[in-house]
């Protein structure tokens, strides 16, 4: 420490300290006499500087941080930086008690801001030994988020005595703005009949999910009575699980703009129906069942149908495990939203799949098709989506043996996207109107069949004129996921790690499978080439694309997005 330039030298310290030390241990001129006791006064002034310059030095370093640039920012500028820096999970408060250690300034903003503490999350597999620490916990974000409306998530398993929960929240039912509660049927009865009764005059999302538990005799729990005392006029997002269809008479039904259902038993058509007749605000719908839909025996009368201005951002989900594809297109037939602008139907005959969305595709006018989560399993399986020019979709689970299974939308297709599996092994179909095509590469780790790699576009054998002509092209996208994104990262962006490739790989591919006039231009999306920018490769590359463009995620620099980039392993 005797290297370190204080500013201060022993010389001023002891002009300064010397002569009020003396003072106190000796008043007056008198020169000091060491005695026994002056001795132990002095050691005891000593002790009490030790102290007084320990108390010094910490009042001295709590105002050290008001000197910082950004200590100098308003607290509501301070405020918005924190909300950002939690933006990516909202509910996980750690981001902010690490935030609330820096000073005591950002302690006292951490904490005395409402809003930083009324989103709260309760999820736990040990609720009956932590119930006291977790309803304590939420007792105290309660008090803190003071009179702002609270958003609650709620996650119970097994069979917890969660009733201390619920007259904590009893007092905040007035409060909530959404609540998401998932707890086995049974809790939901005995712990919850209180409070799901009281009026929630500002909720606007609400999620209801009764879990099946193990060992117990399967039965579907009714919707609960008198729900929110039938009272939550700004209710907008319903969304219930494994529980029956509430009845009729529920009134927040009226105010509803989107309905997710998920069931695990026969849902009748005829009160799904009337549900969603009953719902003049419906603008998303979305049901699935593991069993069936029921076929009714007579149907009613078709409503009138909506003006095209009233159905236009209409979206509707409807997937049935065991139902035939003709139930639910009967379903939409009685609906009054009978064109919507999204669509997903789904079944377990993947085959009854691909013929409705042919048939929807077409008549929706479809001008670009996406397959997506694809996979091979002797036949390839994917998501489908066609879009037509106006944004609206038709959309199915499918299985297709090759890309000529949808040979029927090509003739005025636009834009393609299809994973690399997919790229044409045998006789390339017409597309004439194709101007952008985009290959989703797989993961170097996945793409693995029998302990062998399997063909990727940068593995095609390099045969002549064996090339898919794609006259109208300009524009050729080459995009990368990282698989486990979601799971590294849940609320970050969905790209993930970027893949590293050759750029003479690249190069080899357009050259040899891909003939148009003049060259595309190469979009690298989450796609980084290891080659340098003057290398013969990305030369070579250079001259088969009219231009190459990088999109990669905004928020990462160049050091970073190289830490986290995927390396193809070797072959």
């Amino acid at each position: 420490m005797d290297d370190v330039d204080t500013g201060l030298g022993f010389d001023a310290f002891h002009a300064f300290v010397f002569p009020h030390l003396r003072s106190a241990l000796y008043p007056g001129p008198a020169s000091p006499k060491w005695t026994a006791g002056g001795v132990q006064k002095l050691n005891h002034v000593a002790a009490k500087l030790h102290t007084w310059l320990d108390r010094l030095v910490h009042e001295l370093a709590s105002t050290a941080n008001d000197c910082c640039t950004i200590n100098a920012l308003p607290n509501e500028v301070l405020c918005h930086i924190f909300t950002l820096a939690t933006a990516s999970n909202p509910f996980d408060d750690y981001v902010l008690l690490e935030l609330g250690v820096v000073c005591r300034r950002w302690k006292t903003l951490v904490l005395e801001t409402p809003q930083f503490w009324n989103r709260i999350a309760i999820e736990t597999e040990n609720f009956a030994t932590y119930h006291t620490t977790i309803t304590n916990r939420l007792k105290w974000q309660l008090r803190r988020s003071r009179d702002v409306p609270v958003d609650l998530a709620i996650r119970l398993t097994g069979d917890s005595r969660a009733g201390e929960l619920e007259e904590t929240l009893c007092a905040h039912m007035h409060r909530l703005r959404s609540l998401d509660l998932d707890a086995p049927d049974m809790v939901l009865a005995r712990d919850w009949s209180l409070a799901l009764t009281l009026p929630a005059p500002n909720i606007s999302r609400l999620s209801l999910r009764a879990a099946m538990m193990t060992g117990r005799p399967m039965r579907i729990p009714p919707f609960p009575e008198n729900l929110l005392a039938n009272k939550a006029p700004k209710l907008v997002d319903f969304s219930l699980t494994w529980m029956l269809l509430p009845p009729l008479t529920w009134q927040p039904f009226r105010s509803l703009q989107r309905f997710s259902y998920q069931a695990v038993h026969t849902v009748d058509t005829l009160q799904l129906l009337a549900l969603v007749l009953s719902c003049p605000d419906l603008r998303r719908l979305s049901v699935k069942t593991t069993r069936v839909f029921t076929r009714p025996v007579q149907w009613p009368i078709s409503p009138p149908t909506l003006p095209r201005t009233d159905r236009v951002e209409m979206s509707i989900d409807l997937v049935s495990s065991l139902s035939a594809m003709g139930d639910i297109t009967a379903l939409l037939d009685h609906m009054p939203q009978r064109d919507p602008k999204h669509l997903f139907c789904g079944v377990s005959d993947r085959a009854a799949c691909l013929d409705w969305f042919l048939d929807a595709a077409h008549a929706n006018g479809a001008a670009a098709l996406q397959l997506s989560d694809c996979c091979l399993d002797g036949v390839f399986s994917a998501t489908a989506a066609a879009f037509n020019a106006a944004g609206g979709t038709r959309a199915t689970d499918l299985d297709v043996s090759s890309l000529s299974d949808l040979a029927a939308l090509f003739d005025r297709l636009e834009e393609l996207t299809i994973s690399e599996l997919l790229w044409p092994a045998d006789g390339f179909p017409a597309l004439p109107h194709l101007h952008s095509l985009t290959l989703t590469l797989e993961d170097p780790g996945e793409n693995e069949l029998d302990g062998h790699y399997a063909l990727t576009i940068f593995l095609l054998p390099l045969e002549p004129d064996c090339a898919w002509h794609l006259p109208a092209l300009r524009t050729l996208h080459l995009a990368y996921a990282d698989p486990n994104a979601s799971e590294d990262n849940p609320g970050g962006p969905p790209w993930g790690a970027p893949l590293v490739v050759s750029a003479a790989d690249v190069a080899l591919f357009i050259k040899w499978n891909i003939r148009t006039s003049p060259p595309p231009r190469l979009v690298l999306q989450n796609v980084l080439l290891f080659e340098s920018d003057d290398s013969l490769a990305r030369r070579q590359l250079d001259a088969e694309v009219q231009q190459v463009v990088f999109e990669l995620e905004e928020s990462l620099t160049l050091i970073e997005i190289w830490e986290k980039c995927t390396l193809p392993e070797p072959i």
